[in-house]
């Protein structure tokens, strides 16, 4: 198991390999958020009606 520098060391590599910013800067659309504990829908009405699947009365 790895401890907490190891870790940090760990992620700064893969962040280097990807081209990925050392760290999101805090209240970033990208970083974590502790707060957030629910889910919007982000699909609209629309959207939802297209994804149920269609009855056919080809019979």
């Amino acid at each position: 198991m790895m401890n907490r520098e190891e870790f940090t060391q760990f992620l700064n590599e893969l962040r280097a390999e990807y081209d990925l910013p050392p760290r999101f800067k805090k209240g970033s659309l990208m970083s974590p958020s502790e707060e957030t504990d629910h889910y919007e829908d982000v699909l609209t009405e629309e959207e939802c009606s297209r994804l149920q699947p269609q009855d056919d009365a080809r019979s």
